[in-house]
């Protein structure tokens, strides 16, 4: 009992110090090359996939770190009957790196990563994601589960200036001598020679590639200071069919400037970002201010600096314009804000908390840790105390006590599907929560203490009704109660008596662990709680005819 005490007291204390401890430092993350500042450079890169049946797409943002290179992949599902509702987002996937663009084709996600050297030679990463359907109307996984789609890697080092995706192929714009296009398809690069008529790239100013609804879009601004742009769709063979969009290119000239603030598209025109948090909405013949964006207002603008108003998408269908970003009170784990305008009326859609993405705040943790810590200072005194029970169960004739091996299975069912269910609900991984990789990555304690509050409760709910978790249910055995003098002598214990061993269970799992090294298999939990984990005894075997007493004669 001592060496178990001993074990609970360093648990207490570990979970003390992460509660009271600050935010992670940035050496937890790769840290910025020399004269590189760790704040995220705006304007964010954001993508659109193709429209779907319904006239509806999947749009993506990065919603980066405010102090580090850490950053997310934030899905914002499509809206349409049935589908996802204003507001609604998800953290795809969480990355220790910022990509340097993304783009979305179908109903998948391209990563364009920084530059890295292999065998000597400068190389830029792909990856991708898929987003995929679940039973819940609105609500979508992410695959391959746990890590990304490997992509073969472009062989070129030149600077990117944009990314975009028609279908399955992604297009990527290079800042070359003179500036390239290069496209992604069929598991090859290759260069695309598809300028839109009359554009001589290499006279060009300036040059940014954005990704819409099932095209492309082309900025330029030439040496007369003109801006000119283009949406692209995909020809025959190598080749982009490029239309004016919008004709009149005068119509750029009241719109903020499209090359320093961010840009997304949608199926009829563009939308721009300023830095000062306001909307426009440029179009054929038009160009119209929506309004400012309302997650910027108010206190949280001077922590976060003026200019950093969020990353921009279009959402469809009907369009809307989503702006997301983190709140800075928050931290680098804090919660994710959204603001969603139709572009349509202008009307404001959602504003406040993206709906759907990260539930656990940096306070949230701390103040959970806190709580967490509380109960198991308890369980520990409950556990130092003891009692008078010798640890001797008294079992009902019917009953054996379950092995420790049955007992460490069903414990590893248990924990399994509770990290299947934290992980699903807020976006992270079975490596994050189950095997604690998420400890030290910016909102990655919020799944793990996730996962012991579903395990905490579903087993605490589940033995005080049935007798079994679902662990117990697959390993063939139950929990009942040994208090021969109380009423339930033989049946599944009462609720305050499984919240008991639960919690040990849970919070204090070294302590539970000892049941492998005590004799009567029982964790310190189950003496506590007047309970046994036990298997159905064989019943003995029937005598056979000549084992039975003999008739006298």
């Amino acid at each position: 009992m001592k060496i178990a005490a001993w074990l609970g007291v360093c648990s207490a204390w570990l979970l003390a110090g992460a509660a009271f401890a600050d935010e992670p430092d940035a050496g937890a993350s790769p840290e910025p090359a020399p004269g590189e500042s760790a704040r995220p450079i705006w304007p964010w890169p954001a993508a659109a996939g193709d429209p779907l049946p319904t006239g509806a797409w999947h749009a993506w943002t990065l919603a980066p770190s405010t102090d580090t290179l850490e950053s997310a992949i934030v899905h914002l599902p499509p809206r349409a009957a049935g589908g996802a509702v204003s507001g609604t987002g998800r953290v795809a996937r969480r990355l220790s790196e910022r990509p340097v663009a993304i783009a979305g084709g179908r109903d998948r996600v391209f990563i364009v990563d920084e530059l890295v050297r292999r065998a000597g030679e400068l190389r830029r990463p792909v990856r991708a994601l898929v987003a995929t359907p679940t039973p819940a109307p609105g609500v979508w996984g992410y695959e391959p589960v746990g890590r990304f789609e490997v992509l073969p890697q472009l062989r070129r080092s030149a600077p990117v200036l944009g990314a975009g995706a028609i279908g399955e192929t992604l297009v990527l714009l290079l800042n070359e001598d003179p500036p390239a296009l290069v496209a992604l398809s069929g598991g090859a690069w290759s260069e695309l020679d598809a300028w839109p008529s009359g554009l001589d790239p290499a006279a060009a100013i300036r040059l940014r590639l954005i990704d819409g609804p099932g095209v492309i879009g082309l900025l330029a601004e030439t040496g007369e200071g003109d801006r000119l742009a283009w949406r692209g769709t995909r020809g025959r063979g190598e080749t982009i069919d490029w239309t004016p969009d919008p004709v009149e290119a005068s119509v750029w000239g009241g719109a903020p400037d499209p090359f320093e603030h961010a840009v997304a598209m949608d199926t009829s025109g563009w939308v721009v970002l300023d830095g000062s948090g306001e909307l426009h909405a440029i179009g054929e013949g038009y160009a119209r201010r929506l309004g400012p964006v309302r997650t910027t207002d108010g206190s949280d603008d001077g922590a976060r600096g003026v200019g950093w108003p969020g990353g921009l998408a279009v959402v469809g269908g009907p369009a809307r314009a989503m702006v997301v970003r983190l709140d800075a009170g928050e931290g680098r784990s804090g919660r994710l804000l959204a603001s969603e305008t139709s572009l349509v009326t202008g009307r404001p859609m959602h504003e406040g908390l993206l709906m759907g993405g990260t539930p656990v705040t940096g306070q949230d943790v701390r103040l959970l840790m806190v709580v967490l810590v509380a109960v198991l200072l308890a369980v520990l005194l409950l556990i130092m105390r003891g009692g008078a029970e010798s640890g001797v169960a008294e079992l009902p004739d019917w009953a054996a006590l379950a092995e420790p091996g049955r007992r460490v299975f069903g414990a590893m069912i248990d924990l399994v599907a509770a990290g299947m269910i934290a992980a699903w609900s807020t976006g992270s991984t079975l490596g994050d929560t189950v095997f604690l990789g998420g400890l030290g990555k910016p909102g990655g304690e919020g799944p793990i203490l996730l996962m012991l509050a579903v395990g905490f409760v579903l087993g605490t709910a589940m033995e005080a009704l049935t007798g079994r978790s679902l662990g117990k249910m697959l390993a063939g055995s139950a929990v009942v109660s040994v208090d021969r003098k109380g009423r339930r002598f033989g049946r599944p214990p009462g609720l305050v008596a499984c919240g008991a061993r639960n919690a040990v269970k849970w919070f204090a799992p070294p302590v539970a662990a000892m049941l492998i090294f005590d004799p009567n298999a029982r964790h310190r939990g189950d003496v506590i709680a007047r309970a046994a984990v036990v298997v159905a005894r064989e019943p003995d075997p029937d005598p056979s005819p000549g084992d039975g007493p003999k008739e006298g004669k």
